[in-house]
């Protein structure tokens, strides 16, 4: 149903990218679009996934929904928590 929603323009891809990952990641499945890795998985290999056909396979994911580039999304959000003086 959120699928279709979104589809239809009644929720933002973006969150519905984030509700599908934060599912999948509580049923201990791979997630779909990379969007709820922790601080420390950003600056590891793979960004924290498993391998690189996964981020290969997540980047495809985010394109299909058009949400910007995983690598681009990791470089925000790591700005965005960097602790402030």
């Amino acid at each position: 149903m959120l699928e279709q929603r979104a589809q239809h323009g009644e929720l933002p891809l973006s969150d519905l990218a984030r509700l599908t990952d934060r599912v999948l990641k509580g049923q201990g499945k791979p997630q779909r679009y990379g969007t709820q890795l922790s601080p420390e998985e950003w600056g590891a290999r793979y960004f924290g996934l498993q391998d690189e056909a996964s981020v290969h396979a997540v980047e495809a994911n985010r394109r299909a929904l058009g949400v910007m580039p995983l690598a681009d999304y990791v470089c925000i959000m790591s700005e965005a928590r960097k602790p402030r003086p």
